[in-house]
C-alpha cells in the first residue's frame, strides 16, 4: 500500500509541475543542461564523486580516469569521460549517444534486454557488475561496482528489490552506495533502508530524485535512523581514511529552492 501511494504521489507531482518546469520553473533536471566538471584532485588517493542529476554521476580516480554513470541528456558533462556505464535500458539511464567524445561503453544490459556480465580493469579502476531486477521486476538491472582509490563504490542503478545473500556476497564490502530514493519507480523507502542495512556502507548518496520534495520525503522517512548531512556542493572529494565510522547519508548538491 505504501509503495502504491508513493507512486501516485510522485506521478501527480510530476504531471503537475513538469509542464511548468519546461516553461522555466525550478525543476532541477531542466536547469542543469550542461554540467561543468572539476577534475583537480587535492590528495593522491582522493576520488571525486560528482552528482550530475537523476542517476548520473561522474567518478574521477586518483589518476584522473573518469566514469560517467547512467547518462541522461539533461546532465551530460561538458568534458568527455573515459568510460560510460549503463545500468538499465531506460531513456533516463542509457543515453550514450548524447555523451561527448568516444568513451569506453560498459553496458550492463544488452540491446535485447539481457544481462551483460562485465569485469574489467581500465587504467586505475576495476569495474564489475551484479545482476538484479528493476522496480516491479519488470526489467534487468545491473549494479555497477567501482574499485578505485582504495574505495569500493556501488551504483545500484534502478534496483527494485532487497538483495539476495548471493548478490550481497558478490558485491563484497561496499564503502559508498549510490541508491535510488524516488520511493515509487524503483523501491519503496522501506526497501531502500533494507538495502542500506544489508550493505552497511559508510556513506549513502541518494539519487534518482528531481525535486526537492522527493529527497525531503525520503529524509523524513529516514528520521533519526541514520545521521544525515546535506551539502550544497555537488562534488565530494573522498578517501578511505576520511569515511565516517558508521553509515551516514550524504545528500550532494542539496537544492536550496
Amino acid at each position: 500500500m505504501e509503495k502504491i501511494l508513493s507512486f501516485f504521489i510522485s506521478l501527480i507531482f510530476t504531471l503537475t509541475f513538469l509542464p511548468q518546469a519546461f516553461a522555466g520553473c525550478d525543476l532541477e533536471m531542466v536547469r542543469h543542461w550542461v554540467v561543468p566538471v572539476n577534475y583537480m584532485l587535492v590528495n593522491t588517493n582522493s576520488v571525486l564523486i560528482q552528482r550530475l542529476g537523476h542517476s548520473s554521476f561522474l567518478i574521477t580516480s586518483p589518476e584522473g580516469t573518469t566514469v560517467l554513470t547512467d547518462p541522461f541528456l539533461p546532465y551530460i558533462p561538458d568534458t568527455p569521460p573515459d568510460i560510460v556505464t549503463v545500468s538499465n535500458l531506460h531513456h533516463a539511464h542509457d543515453n550514450t549517444k548524447a555523451v561527448k567524445g568516444n568513451p569506453i561503453q560498459l553496458l550492463g544490459v544488452n540491446p535485447r534486454g539481457e544481462w551483460n556480465k562485465i569485469d574489467e580493469k581500465i587504467k586505475d579502476i576495476r569495474i564489475f557488475n551484479v545482476y538484479t531486477r528493476t522496480g516491479g521486476g519488470l526489467g534487468v538491472n545491473s549494479i555497477f561496482v567501482f574499485e578505485v582509490g582504495e574505495l569500493c563504490i556501488a551504483h545500484l542503478g534502478n534496483l527494485g528489490h532487497p538483495l539476495s545473500e548471493e548478490q550481497i556476497k558478490t558485491l563484497g564490502k561496499v564503502d559508498i552506495v549510490l541508491i535510488s530514493v524516488d520511493g515509487s519507480w524503483t523501491m519503496s523507502h522501506r526497501d531502500v533502508l533494507t538495502v542500506i542495512e544489508q550493505l552497511k556502507p559508510r556513506v549513502v548518496i541518494p539519487m534518482q530524485y528531481d525535486f526537492k520534495g522527493m529527497i525531503d520525503n525520503f529524509l523524513s522517512f529516514v528520521g533519526d535512523k541514520y545521521p544525515v548531512r546535506k551539502v550544497e556542493s555537488s562534488t565530494l572529494e573522498v578517501r578511505k581514511a576520511t569515511l565516517p565510522a558508521s553509515t551516514e547519508i550524504l545528500v550532494l548538491g542539496y537544492p536550496s529552492y
